[in-house]
């Protein structure tokens, strides 16, 4: 979703290829990776030219480190860029947008670490290797991207 709104305000008529598409989820009764790689097998089954990736929040705090995330919403708070931590998800049958610092940066295309990122040197040190590692500044010019 935000490469697709970054295409469309830098006025780009093609898509910008994908790394992946990252298909985030939470279910604290099935914590297997198995059950995450059917997911991405029926997925895969649907659309095989894109690249799936799906996480389950509940088991991703193991490989990150850092305490239980409580929610699919909650998880999304702790990726590393307050541009990534956007999703839609589909509530009782309506899309609903998960941003759980808002939209703004993503539209006027400011791209910095989420707070929880902001708060650990650590942590801060993956953001700025990620910025490295995704290039985006060379995909989408127009980023502002914050280094504090």
């Amino acid at each position: 979703m935000r490469s697709k709104i970054w295409d469309t305000l830098h006025g780009y008529s093609e898509r910008t290829p994908l790394n992946d598409i990252d298909i985030i989820y939470y279910d604290d009764r099935n914590v297997s990776e198995k059950e995450e790689k059917r997911i991405e097998e029926l997925l895969y089954k649907i659309a095989p030219e894109e690249p799936w990736s799906v996480k389950n929040l509940a088991r991703m705090h193991k490989k990150n480190h850092v305490q239980p995330y409580k929610s699919t919403l909650d998880g999304s708070a702790h990726f590393p860029e307050i541009p990534t931590a956007i999703g839609i998800r589909l509530n009782k049958g309506e899309l609903e947008i998960i941003a759980p610092y808002g939209l703004a940066a993503l539209f006027s295309k400011k791209v910095e670490p989420t707070p929880y990122f902001k708060q650990f040197e650590r942590l801060y040190n993956i953001y700025l290797q990620r910025l490295k590692t995704k290039n985006w500044k060379q995909k989408w010019p127009r980023l502002q991207i914050i280094k504090e």
